[in-house]
């Protein structure tokens, strides 16, 4: 399994498995006005998928961005995220396989934080308010609400380490999201 963070201020695609996709970003209003930072995603000019809510565009950050995984086990998917919500594209299809809300909110966007980490069973993905593992298999093994004071650690013998506002540590089991005082 491999990630890349991609700013859509520089880089406008990748290079995988020898097609280029592009990527740019676009601001559309949903029916009662709200803002979705909305992602376009092309594979060598062939028709584009549009993926709402998944672009990082946050008080925290330069310029907007996004986060792929992707493994060379399945050349033909990927997954995206960066905003609210988390996609599993095929790309040979051009399609959507899969999407996942997550709880993040605009108003809390000066609080919004993204750490990456490549661990022995996927990717760890730990957010402001949440915590995720994408499996070698590439599918969401578990999901875990946190608080926004819950500052991750380390990882070591098979557990996420936290730090909590009261200055206690606590674990999260990376096979199965279990949390250990």
């Amino acid at each position: 399994m491999m990630f890349q963070e991609i700013s859509l201020g520089k880089e406008q695609g990748i290079e995988l498995n020898g097609s280029f996709l592009s990527f740019s970003k676009e601001i559309i209003r949903d029916k009662l006005g709200r803002r979705l930072d909305t992602l376009r995603v092309t594979k060598n000019r062939q028709p584009s998928i549009v993926l709402l809510d998944s672009i990082d565009d946050n008080q925290c950050v330069d310029s907007p961005r996004i986060f792929c995984v992707f493994s060379k086990l399945k050349e033909d998917k990927i997954i995206i995220f960066g905003g609210k919500k988390v996609y599993w594209l095929d790309l040979d299809a051009m399609k959507i396989l899969r999407e996942f809300t997550l709880g993040r909110d605009e108003i809390d966007s000066e609080f919004s934080s993204s750490k990456i980490v490549a661990v022995d069973n996927g990717i760890l993905v730990v957010l402001e308010a949440e915590v995720f593992l994408i499996d070698n298999n590439m599918k969401l093994a578990w999901h875990r609400r946190k608080l926004y004071t819950d500052i991750f650690s380390k990882i070591e013998n098979g557990f996420a380490f936290f730090i909590s506002d009261s200055n206690r540590m606590f674990k999260l089991s990376l096979s199965d999201g279990d949390i250990f005082p």
